[in-house]
């Protein structure tokens, strides 16, 4: 059972790599920590997704994780979709895939639970759950069906605990997903027609589940994530002294 890990983003707002900011209680990364609790679910091996620049500083933090660690370069910040194709290679059954950034709290046992599954999952959370008192966020909501399959996500920008929508309960994807490589042919799908109309711009999940969802692969949204603290701000990080 594996679990991907993007770790490649160019952490603009943080100013700098924060995949590789030292955030545990020993100097971990938020990668570090989110293999230690992959481990302790029960899965066997981390991907971990990674700028080329920064290869030999992973090649020396994998040394301490508490699994065996694939490392996949993306030779150019595409966005995540793109990410993702890079371990496609990788991945021959159901896997979780995760933010590199941000730490989920106790839904990885979930996550394991659904990995059997012949469909693909994503574990949501609450928009007033994953908000930065420092700042503006993005983030992705959904609408799903009365069945709880997911329908269409929406990317929003700028969301604050002050804007209106964020006292709601109303539920956002953190990347927290777990998908049969089934959707395989179909992310390609997507692939080649972003890259033909709009290749200018990131080839995101959003973009990427959406022509998935359109080509008939369904896909389970589970309210499961309550806990969660990640980095958008350098300011971000005082959260994890408290």
């Amino acid at each position: 059972m594996d679990i991907v890990l993007l770790a490649a983003g160019l952490g603009t707002r943080f100013g700098g790599p924060k995949q590789l900011h030292p955030i545990g209680p020993n100097g971990e990364t938020m990668a570090e920590l989110t293999a230690k609790e992959a481990f302790s679910a029960g899965f066997d091996r981390v991907i971990l997704i990674h700028r080329p620049e920064h290869r030999g500083i992973w090649l020396e933090k994998i040394r301490h994780f508490s699994l065996p660690t694939v490392l996949v370069p993306q030779k150019d910040p595409k966005g995540t979709a793109h990410a993702l194709l890079q371990a496609h290679p990788y991945l021959t059954e159901s896997y979780a895939v995760a933010n590199a950034d941000d730490e989920y709290g106790s839904i990885w046992s979930t996550a394991v639970d659904q990995l059997n599954s012949l469909q693909s999952l994503l574990i949501a959370y609450p928009l007033s759950a994953v908000l930065s008192p420092n700042g503006f966020v993005n983030r992705c909501l959904l609408t799903c069906d009365d069945d709880g399959m997911l329908l269409s996500l929406e990317e929003r920008t700028q969301l604050s605990i002050d804007s209106p929508e964020c006292g709601s309960q109303r539920l956002v994807s953190m990347n927290a997903w777990i998908f049969h490589p089934s959707i395989h042919p179909l992310w390609e799908e997507a692939w080649a027609f972003h890259n033909k109309k709009v290749k200018s711009t990131e080839f995101g999940i959003p973009e990427a589940v959406e022509w998935a969802i359109k080509g008939g692969h369904r896909i389970k949204v589970v309210p499961g994530g309550k806990a969660w603290r990640g980095l958008t701000y350098k300011m971000d990080v005082e959260q994890w002294k408290t």
